[in-house]
């Protein structure tokens, strides 16, 4: 009598698309564990303030993202007027900590979102440059503080005048969008998350010093 079983197709998709496979170097070490990301996150906390403060010296207001389930002030929504003449530039900033009036404990679910997209053609993304970065808390433990960084250069021969935002800005970049899960996903490792605020504060620092350049995109 046969008594193997087949995997229910949601097991084997799991199996095939999703499921991650570590190597002994992209394990977690004593290293990576949260005490070790506090002064990141105080760099970026730091940044972040001041920030708001910068912008909302120039009239720039966070606004309510109406997409939340309770909506507050928490999202910054940009373009740079030096840059309209792109399809389409988004700078877009996302916390609850932005707002220094906002009470909440670091634990109490922070999520930090940061993403600047200088579209080359009609949204399609093989012809764009963007930063996708994400830091947040977790409930998970041992570990609690994740982070997620993506910056692609896409833009190549379709330069078109003004070159592309991030030419001054010294990050590491790819040219093509990864598609290896360990890579791409959020993790715990205090590098990848060092990486992110710092490259997260160098854009901030580029937002800062061209505040008299933007304004409020009304629509994302």
């Amino acid at each position: 009598m046969k008594t193997e079983h087949k995997e229910l197709r949601t097991v084997g998709f799991h199996r095939s698309q999703m499921l991650k496979r570590p190597q002994p170097e992209d394990l977690l070490a004593m290293k990576d564990a949260d005490e070790h990301k506090l002064p990141g996150m105080n760099t970026l906390l730091l940044q972040m303030h001041r920030l708001h403060s910068e912008l909302k010296a120039v009239g720039l207001h966070l606004r309510k993202d109406e997409k939340d389930r309770y909506p507050r002030e928490n999202l910054f929504l940009l373009t740079d007027t030096e840059y309209e003449d792109w399809p389409r530039f988004e700078i877009k900033l996302k916390s609850d900590w932005l707002n220094p009036n906002h009470p909440i404990a670091l634990h109490g679910n922070f999520r930090f979102k940061l993403y600047v997209w200088q579209d080359g053609y009609e949204g399609r993304h093989e012809v764009a440059d963007w930063i996708n970065i994400e830091i947040a808390h977790l409930n998970t433990t041992p570990f609690s503080f994740a982070s997620h960084r993506e910056h692609v250069r896409a833009l190549g021969m379709f330069y078109r005048q003004g070159g592309s935002y991030f030419d001054d800005i010294p990050m590491k970049s790819a040219a093509t969008v990864s598609f290896d899960r360990l890579a791409s996903g959020m993790n715990f490792k205090t590098a990848a998350f060092n990486q992110a605020v710092n490259d997260a504060c160098k854009v901030m620092d580029k937002v800062i010093a061209r505040k008299g350049f933007l304004k409020i995109l009304e629509k994302s």
